[in-house]
């Protein structure tokens, strides 16, 4: 710790609440920088889905749509996560996700055969 025998009362108290200040200055830094981060992963999208980067709406129309993931859905009941080109897809795709799953499932099982040839829109 400090010796501030030498030094005046005012400043020994002053030199004392600086060090203090500093110390919850860093720490509530880092306290706001580890929320930033957390904040930031919570709320990224998935890189892929459950069709890889395929768009599932997509694929219920046999056809092989490129997406990001920053459009998704997933389902609250099997915790799968369904990608989507654009708003529109995704809310089609909503109207009916068990008929439009089984579709999806269907297609994406043909993209993912060996041999298959690509066709994409």
């Amino acid at each position: 710790m400090w010796d501030c025998s030498s030094v005046g009362g005012q400043q020994s108290t002053a030199l004392l609440n600086y060090i203090l200040l500093e110390k919850i200055m860093k720490k509530i830094f880092a306290a706001a920088i580890a929320s930033l981060f957390v904040a930031g992963s919570a709320f990224a999208a998935p890189t892929t889905g459950e069709y890889g980067k395929h768009c599932a709406w997509g694929l219920t129309m046999g056809k092989q749509v490129a997406t990001d993931c920053s459009i998704n859905w997933t389902d609250s009941t099997s915790h799968k996560t369904y990608c989507f080109s654009s708003q529109e897809a995704k809310t089609s795709w909503a109207k009916d996700t068990t008929a439009n799953t089984a579709k999806a499932d269907t297609e994406f099982s043909k993209v993912t055969a060996p041999g298959h040839t690509t066709t994409k829109s």
